[in-house]
């Protein structure tokens, strides 16, 4: 949200949805189009390849989303994409929808084609953040931003650049001063979060690589702990050794006795938000979250499903976009029968076959259902639900925006749908945030909120108040900071990591390792283990080479092999266990 007076910010496809809801007229989209989300997108392609897997539906939405970061248009696609990519946009079109890229590639080719536009755009100056993680379709839009007044500063570091799987290219940092004469360079080169020994440890890994740019990371802090490389006998054992040593650092709180000496040293003084799990892939975390569970410390998983993409955050999102415009038609159909209420499949299509006879929008041929040769009990279903839908949208016009809210999981009896206490809190989280937007002029409010809530993560609702140790990927601990770090797997194959049937982009999982490792504060700890499974498969993976590059002076060595716990009762009886 942006008060009158205060410096725009937002994502670059914020930025691009408010520019193109007040320019896109000019290129013929309509300015209510929708943004489509994944989920929405694979409906679109499913009608393309309708007997295809989900993998291969997935596999086409990656390659038309690549096409579109590098600003291909379908007849300048390879030709086994050009016909399908086509479809894809022409479907878009006729739901008057775009998709996430569209954001992007749209405003560019608004920009260029219309100058005027630009020149109408108030931002005299343009800063970026993380600018190492740019694809291609945001460079041309910064640099045309940037056309007018030239006055662009970048902010970044060639270090950290870890979305090339996203179509980042890591260049468009290091050619900056090639784009823009009289660049001048400003190096921040002390670190403020983490001791040295973690500093010289990371320092070291990512010197390896050799297309950066020169630069010597230092820390003014006071020296700290070595750094501890733990070989664990297996997976078991390498997650017994993290809650073990979080056990170890409270000064013990669990269901079981801490070890003394399992860590050398000092205890006490830590809250379990100080502790962070990272991990290469999601894979790695059900173990984790198991045995998190039965130890009784309580943890939260960070970046598995972004917030906007859990089904029941989905769900209530799309009631707020059918009561903002009722002819958004992928929201209407996701919730027509959620929770169900007798409108089937075959309800569905006639209802659709008729709009598209009549030439009307789908929502007024559900008003026009008495005209429908449905049955009865269909009609009525049908009649409830446009009932429904019109108090809503009443009710949007006189309560706020979290009032509006409450009252749609009231009336759908949405707790009743979704039983689990998680989803309901994630429900509660949406609820909470859109407080926030209570205070906004009622035409304004519901559309800020969808736009702001679109693009969200699971790190813009991260609380670091909730005392709960964070299990995360590599990738989403980007940005983030903890007293104390535990990297998981760091093995051949996984840190690095190798997909079946690529080569390692090991310049891109070298600086992936320096962000986990510098996402440390006091105290890091990279585990590897001697056996484990991995998609089925028993292991005896090799340490990372990343290892090899950490100065022994810095580091200190351990192992621990997971022990079987015995009950009291039981100590005569070896076959009965307890593993936590």
């Amino acid at each position: 949200m942006q008060s009158e007076n205060a410096p725009f910010v937002g994502t670059f496809h914020s930025v691009c949805l408010y520019i193109l809801r007040q320019y896109a007229f000019k290129i013929s989209i309509p300015k209510n189009f929708t943004v489509y989300d994944p989920a929405d997108q694979l409906q679109i392609v499913q009608t393309i390849l309708k007997d295809a897997k989900p993998k291969s539906l997935q596999d086409l939405l990656k390659r038309i989303s690549n096409c579109k970061n590098h600003l291909v248009f379908p007849s300048e696609a390879p030709l086994e994409l050009q016909e399908p990519y086509r479809q894809y946009q022409a479907l878009l079109k006729q739901e008057n929808a775009l998709d996430f890229d569209d954001l992007i590639v749209k405003t560019v080719h608004l920009l260029r084609k219309h100058p005027e536009v630009l020149n109408a755009l108030p931002w005299k100056y343009i800063s970026v953040d993380e600018y190492q993680d740019t694809n291609h379709a945001q460079y041309e839009l910064i640099k045309l931003l940037a056309k007018r007044d030239r006055n662009v500063c970048v902010v970044g570091d060639a270090d950290q650049a870890i979305y090339a799987f996203r179509g980042a290219n890591v260049n468009n940092f290091l050619n900056f001063g090639n784009d823009f004469s009289d660049v001048k360079v400003i190096k921040l080169e002390q670190n403020y979060r983490s001791t040295p020994e973690i500093i010289h440890g990371a320092r070291e890994v990512i010197k390896q690589n050799e297309d950066r740019m020169q630069q010597t990371i230092w820390s003014a802090q006071e020296d700290g702990s070595p750094i501890i490389i733990c070989e664990a006998s297996d997976e078991r054992a390498e997650v017994d050794y993290i809650i073990k040593t979080i056990e170890f650092y409270m000064g013990g709180t669990s269901r079981y006795q801490i070890e003394q000496k399992f860590v050398d040293d000092e205890t006490g003084g830590y809250k379990f938000s100080d502790f962070a799990v990272l991990y290469r892939t999601h894979l790695q975390s059900k173990i984790m979250e198991e045995a998190f569970s039965r130890s009784g410390i309580p943890y939260r998983i960070v970046g598995a499903i972004p917030l906007y993409e859990r089904t029941e955050v989905k769900d209530l999102i799309a009631y707020v976009r059918v009561i903002i415009d009722p002819n958004d038609k992928a929201s209407l159909l996701r919730i027509i029968n959620r929770p169900v209420r007798g409108i089937g499949k075959a309800c569905v299509s006639a209802i659709e076959k008729y709009a598209k006879n009549e030439g009307l929008p789908f929502y007024q041929a559900c008003q026009e259902v008495d005209t429908l040769q449905l049955k009865d009990e269909q009609t009525n279903a049908i009649a409830r639900f446009v009932t429904l839908i019109e108090s809503l949208r009443y009710e949007s016009t006189h309560v706020t925006l979290s009032d509006l809210l409450r009252s749609i999981v009231q009336k759908i009896q949405f707790f009743e749908l979704y039983k689990d206490k998680k989803r309901q809190d994630y429900i509660y989280e949406v609820m909470g945030y859109a407080s926030a937007f209570n205070e906004l002029p009622q035409h304004e409010r519901l559309k800020e909120f969808i736009r702001e809530i679109t693009f969200m993560s699971d790190k813009d609702m991260y609380d670091d108040s909730k005392d709960a140790v964070t299990l995360l990927t590599l990738h989403a601990s980007k940005g983030l900071e903890f007293p104390v770090v535990f990297v998981s797997g760091v093995e051949e194959n996984l840190i690095p990591y190798k997909r079946v049937g690529e080569e390692i982009n090991l310049p891109e999982e070298r600086r992936l390792f320096y962000v986990a490792m510098t996402r440390a504060m006091k105290k890091l700890h990279l585990l590897h283990a001697k056996e484990r499974n991995f998609f089925g498969e028993e292991l005896k993976p090799k340490r990372s080479r990343f290892i090899e590059n950490l100065p022994s002076e810095i580091i200190k060595n351990k192992e621990h092999v997971f022990k079987k716990r015995v009950k009291k009762s039981d100590e005569n009886n070896k076959s009965q266990l307890n593993l936590f």
